[in-house]
C-alpha cells in the first residue's frame, strides 16, 4: 500500500486504492467531495459480480477538521489494509494480537470515534461538535429489489478488539441491517451489545421482533456470520442466522415491509458514536443461491473456531471419595484460519472447578484423574487449535463422595410476619439422593428448636419479643453431610403506609444528547432515537430505618398516541434536571417492570426489588429510567412533578422492623483459636479451645482427626477415643454456624496417643486389650493377644501350639513337610507308611523306629527283598 504522510481522511480522498480482499476485490477512493466518504466496489467471485460496495460515514456538521484532538485519526473511515499496516498505521500493536486475514491478504477496516462530541474529550480538548454515526459497507446493487419469493445467502467474518468491546457505551452497534428504499425502520438490524459482555442481537421495529438476545461473540478472534433470508411481505418469510457454524436465530413470518420497494444490505458500524470502536471485517460473499450445496454444508463452509465437549463422565455421575475417574473429550476443528484452509487441534485441557488438571496433545483426549477431597466438581476441558483459536466446553458436574441432602422450608419465605406470643409451625422438606435424610434441627437465631427424624419435618415455635428472626432448617443425611436453608422474618411489626412525590425529573434525547428538556410533561418516544424520561426520589428518610413490603411507582399520563409497551429500569448515578442524554445515570440492562399501554391513565409499576435493593445498600436516593421499549414510534407524555394533576410519586408500604437477614446468613463464625490437646492415657485424647465468635451464633464444632471428620459438638471440648497408642494424631477444629457457615479451621495440634493402665505389661493398656492376663515375656499384637492366647481356627488347639493355626482339620506336622498328619501317609517321614509301621509294630511318629527284617510285614523275608519280590516284573524284549 502507498504511504501517505497527511492525515488518512485526506489520503482517501485523493488516493486511488486496491486491494486483493480474499476472494472480493476492494476499490477504495473516488471523487465524492467529502474527506470522511469513501466508496468501494466489490466483485464476488461466485455468480454475484457486480455489487457495489458503498462506505459512507456521517456527523452532525459537513465537514470537520480532527486535529490534535482526535489523535491524528479519522472520526470515522473504511479502508482495506493488510495485518502489518493495521499495526503501524492504525492503532497499537497490542490491539491486533493474533490477527491474521480470513481471507487473502487484506481486511477491511471500520473505525468510529466520537470521543470529542463534547468538551473533555481525549486529551482534554475542546469539542468539535461532533459524533461518528455511521461507517459501513452498503450493498447498492440496481436488481436487489428485495421482491417477494428472493433468496440470499450471505457470509462474513468480523473481529471485535476486545481493548475496544470490553468497554460498555450508550448505544449497541448496528453491524448488519437490511433496509429498503422510502423510508421506514430496517426490516431487521444485528447488533453488538453495549455493555461490554459480547452480547449478539437481533431485533425488528417493523415487525414486531424485540431486541433479542442470540449468541456471544468472542472478541480478539475471527466470528463468522452466516445469513439466510427468504424475502417475502407475507408469512412464509425466512431469517436465519449461524454464529461460528451454530444456528442461533430462526425466524418464520414477514420479512419485507413492501414488496419491490429494492433496497440494500449494510455491513460494518452504525450508530451515534461518543466513544471509540473498531470493527473488522473480512471473506464477505452474497450469493442467491447454494451453488449445490445443502443449507447444512453452506452453514458450516466458514466455521474455523474448534469445538469440544466432555464425553465422559456422564453430567451427573458420582463415584466414591478416594476413586479416580477417566475424564474424556472429543474435539475438532473444522477449519484453519484462512478460508478453506484444513484445521487441527493442537491440545485439550482439562479442568476441575476452573483448575487446571492437565494437557493432552494427541487423540484419543482424556486423563486420569483422583479428586483430593469430597462434593461436586466442575469439569470442563479447553480445545486448543493449530491457529491458537481455543473453545471451553459445556461444565459437567461430579459429584465425588457423599452427596449433600437437600432442605428447604415451605412455611415461610423472607419478609413473612408472624404474630407475637402466637405459637407458629415451622415446616420444611429435604431429600438425599444417594442416601436417606437423617434429620432436620430447626434454629431460629442461633437456637435450637428442636429435632424432627422424619418427614413432615416441622417444630413448634412461639416469638416472646419483637424484632427480626433468622428461621434456618440443618438437614444432615445417613453419612452426616449437611445442607441448610434460611429464611428472615418479623415479629411484632407495626406497618404503615407512605407516598413520596419525585423530587427530579427530565425528559433525554439520544439525538439531541446535549439538550435540557425540563419541562411540565415528560415526553417518551422511540422511533431511530430514544427519548426516555428519567425520575428520581429521595428515600433516605425510609430506607435506612424502616422495612419495606410493598414499592410501586406510578406515572400519570397526559398524551399517549398510540399503543406501546413502556419498560421501566434502574437508573445507576447522580444527576438533577439539568441531565442530557450525554449526562444521564447508567440504566441497567435489566428491566424492572413494564407495561403494555393502550390509554391514558395512571400506570403502576412494581419496583419493590429496585428499592430493598437501595435501601440495603444505603443508599439515599433512587432514579427510574422509562423508555418505549417496543419503538411504537408513539408519543406519551407523563405529568412531571411540577404538575398537580398526577406527579410521579413512589408508593411504600413499610413496617418499624427491617429485614437484614433476607439473603440468608453468609457470614461465617470466627476461627477456633487456643487448640489443646491433652493425654489421660488409654488411646484417649482430651480437646480444648476458645469459643468462636458469630454475627448469629455457633450452631457446632466439627472435629478432624488425621484429615477425617470424627465427631461434631456443640461445646469447646471433645474427647476423642480409640486413638492406637504410640502413633501420632493430627487434630484441627472448624465452627459451624445454624446456616452452615464454616469457620477458618483451627490451627493443627499433633499428639502421640500412650495408655496409663497396662496390668499384664504386654504394652497394650487396659483400655484397648482385648487378652488380659498375657504371660509374661510373650509377643502381643495390636490388640494385646498373645498366640497362646488365641485359637483362630477354633479348634481347641491355641495358635502357638497348632501348625496349622487356620485350618481346623489339623494341628500337627510331624515331618514338617508341610502335609498335617491327618491327610499325610508318613508322618514321620521316614519311608515306611503308617500303616507298614502299625503292621510291622514300630511308632509312624518317629523316625528313628523303623521296622526290622524280622518284623512279620517282610513275611520272613528281609525287607529289602520283601520290596522287590512284591514288584510287578516286566517282560524282557531282549530274548525270545
Amino acid at each position: 500500500m502507498t504511504k501517505c504522510s497527511r492525515p488518512i481522511l485526506v489520503c482517501l480522498t485523493t488516493l486511488f486504492i486496491t486491494a486483493k480482499v480474499g476472494a472480493t476485490e476492494v476499490v477504495i477512493g473516488g471523487e465524492q467531495g467529502q474527506p470522511w466518504e469513501a466508496y468501494a466496489h466489490v466483485v464476488d467471485d461466485s455468480s454475484q459480480n457486480g455489487y457495489l460496495v458503498q462506505s459512507f460515514s456521517e456527523s452532525t456538521s459537513s465537514s470537520v477538521t480532527c486535529g490534535e484532538y482526535c489523535q491524528e485519526r479519522d472520526i470515522h473511515s473504511v479502508i482495506a489494509a493488510t495485518v502489518d499496516e493495521l499495526k503501524t498505521s492504525y492503532g497499537d500493536d497490542s490491539a491486533w494480537t493474533g490477527l491474521y486475514p480470513r481471507d487473502g491478504d487484506h481486511v477491511i477496516r471500520f473505525y468510529a470515534d466520537g470521543r470529542n462530541n463534547s468538551d473533555g474529550g481525549v486529551g482534554g480538548g475542546p469539542s468539535h461538535g461532533r459524533y461518528s454515526k455511521r461507517t459501513e459497507l452498503s450493498d447498492s446493487r440496481t436488481d436487489g429489489s428485495f421482491s417477494d419469493g428472493e433468496e440470499r445467502f450471505y457470509t462474513l467474518s468480523f473481529w471485535a478488539p476486545k481493548e475496544i468491546w470490553d468497554v460498555a457505551t450508550q448505544r449497541s452497534t448496528v453491524i448488519s441491517q437490511w433496509k429498503q428504499f422510502g423510508g421506514g425502520n430496517p426490516n431487521f438490524e444485528v447488533r453488538l451489545n453495549s455493555a461490554g459482555n459480547y452480547a449478539f442481537t437481533l431485533k425488528s421495529v417493523e415487525h414486531d421482533v424485540s431486541e433479542t438476545l442470540i449468541g456471544t461473540f468472542v472478541p480478539d478472534k475471527w466470528n463468522d456470520l452466516k445469513y439466510y433470508v427468504k424475502n417475502s411481505t407475507g408469512s412464509d418469510g425466512v431469517l436465519k442466522i449461524w454464529l461460528n457454524g451454530e444456528l442461533v436465530y430462526s425466524y418464520n413470518g414477514v420479512t419485507l415491509y413492501k414488496s419491490g420497494q429494492g433496497g440494500y444490505v449494510k455491513f460494518g458500524m452504525y450508530t451515534e458514536f461518543r466513544d471509540e470502536r473498531v470493527l473488522l471485517v473480512d471473506a464477505v460473499r452474497i450469493a442467491d443461491s447454494l451453488n449445490g450445496k445443502t443449507m447444512e454444508q453452506w452453514a458450516q463452509d466458514q466455521a474455523h473456531l474448534p469445538s469440544v465437549a466432555i464425553t465422559a463422565p456422564s453430567n451427573g455421575a458420582q463415584i466414591d471419595a478416594g476413586d479416580s475417574v477417566l475424564i474424556e473429550a472429543s474435539a475438532s476443528d473444522p477449519a484453519g484460519r484462512q478460508y478453506g484452509s484444513e484445521g487441527e487441534v493442537s491440545s485439550v485441557s482439562f479442568y476441575a472447578d476452573d483448575v487446571l488438571l492437565g494437557t493432552v496433545s494427541e487423540a484419543p483426549f482424556e486423563l486420569q484423574w483422583t479428586p483430593e477431597t469430597e462434593g461436586e466438581k466442575s469439569l470442563s476441558a479447553k480445545v486448543t487449535d493449530a491457529d491458537g483459536n481455543t473453545q471451553d466446553s459445556v461444565i459437567t458436574t461430579l459429584y465425588v463422595g457423599n452427596r449433600l441432602p437437600t432442605v428447604t422450608l415451605t412455611s415461610h419465605t423472607n419478609y413473612d410476619e408472624v404474630d407475637l406470643g402466637q405459637p407458629v409451625q415451622i415446616q420444611a422438606e429435604a431429600s438425599d439422593v444417594d442416601g436417606a435424610v437423617s434429620r432436620i434441627d430447626f434454629y431460629v437465631n442461633a437456637d435450637l428448636l428442636g429435632t424432627d427424624s422424619s418427614a413432615p419435618y416441622s417444630v413448634d415455635w412461639t416469638p416472646e419479643s419483637k424484632g427480626e428472626y433468622l428461621i434456618t432448617a440443618r438437614a444432615f443425611d445417613n453419612e452426616s453431610g449437611l445442607n441448610t436453608d434460611s429464611v428472615a422474618v418479623t415479629a411484632g411489626a407495626v406497618s404503615s403506609e407512605v407516598s413520596v412525590t419525585a423530587a427530579r425529573d427530565v425528559a433525554i434525547k439520544s439525538h439531541k444528547p446535549d439538550e435540557v428538556n425540563n419541562y411540565s410533561k415528560i415526553e417518551i418516544l422511540s422511533r431511530d432515537y430514544t427519548i426516555a424520561g428519567l425520575f428520581g426520589f429521595d428515600i433516605d428518610n425510609y430506607a435506612a430505618d424502616f422495612g419495606i413490603n410493598e414499592a410501586t411507582l406510578t406515572l400519570t399520563s397526559a398524551r399517549l398516541d398510540g399503543d406501546m409497551q413502556l419498560s421501566i429500569f434502574s437508573a445507576d448515578g447522580d444527576w438533577d434536571e439539568t441531565a442530557t442524554w450525554n449526562t444521564a445515570p447508567t440504566k441497567s440492562e435489566a428491566r424492572l417492570a413494564f407495561k403494555d399501554l393502550t390509554s391514558t391513565g395512571e400506570y403502576a409499576f412494581d419496583v419493590l426489588a429496585a428499592v430493598r435493593s437501595a435501601g440495603d445498600s444505603g443508599a439515599s436516593t433512587l432514579s427510574f429510567w422509562a423508555e418505549d421499549t417496543s419503538r411504537s414510534q408513539n408519543t406519551l407524555e407523563i405529568y412531571s412533578r411540577t404538575r398537580s394533576e398526577g406527579p410521579p410519586r413512589l408508593d411504600l408500604s413499610l413496617t418499624d422492623i427491617k429485614v437484614t437477614l433476607a439473603g440468608g446468613d453468609t457470614e461465617a463464625p470466627s476461627q477456633p483459636a487456643n487448640l489443646s490437646a491433652t493425654n489421660p492415657g488409654d488411646g484417649t485424647v482430651s480437646l480444648a479451645w476458645d469459643a468462636s465468635e458469630d454475627n448469629i451464633g455457633v450452631a457446632d464444632y466439627v472435629v478432624y482427626v488425621n484429615g477425617s471428620m470424627s465427631s461434631a459438638v456443640s461445646a469447646s471440648t471433645a474427647e476423642i477415643t480409640g486413638l492406637n497408642t504410640g502413633a501420632d494424631n493430627e487434630f484441627f477444629v472448624v465452627a459451624r454456624d445454624p446456616a452452615g457457615n464454616i469457620s477458618k479451621q483451627s490451627d493443627t495440634v499433633k499428639v502421640t496417643a500412650t495408655n496409663s493402665v497396662d496390668t499384664d505389661g504386654d504394652g497394650v493398656g487396659d483400655s484397648l486389650d482385648q487378652c488380659p492376663n498375657t504371660p509374661s515375656g510373650e509377643t502381643v499384637d495390636a490388640n494385646g493377644c498373645a498366640l497362646s492366647q488365641l485359637d483362630s481356627d477354633g479348634d481347641g488347639i491355641d495358635d502357638a501350639s497348632d501348625a496349622f493355626p487356620n485350618d481346623a482339620s489339623e494341628t500337627l506336622d510331624t515331618d514338617g513337610d508341610g502335609v498335617g498328619n491327618n491327610a499325610d501317609l508318613d508322618d514321620d517321614g521316614d519311608g515306611y507308611s503308617d500303616s507298614e509301621e502299625l503292621a510291622a509294630g514300630t511308632d509312624p511318629l518317629s523316625s528313628e523306629s523303623v521296622p526290622s527284617e524280622s518284623d512279620g510285614a517282610s513275611g520272613g523275608l528281609p525287607v529289602w527283598l520283601y520290596y522287590i519280590a512284591t514288584q510287578p516284573q516286566a517282560t524282557s524284549k531282549l530274548r525270545p
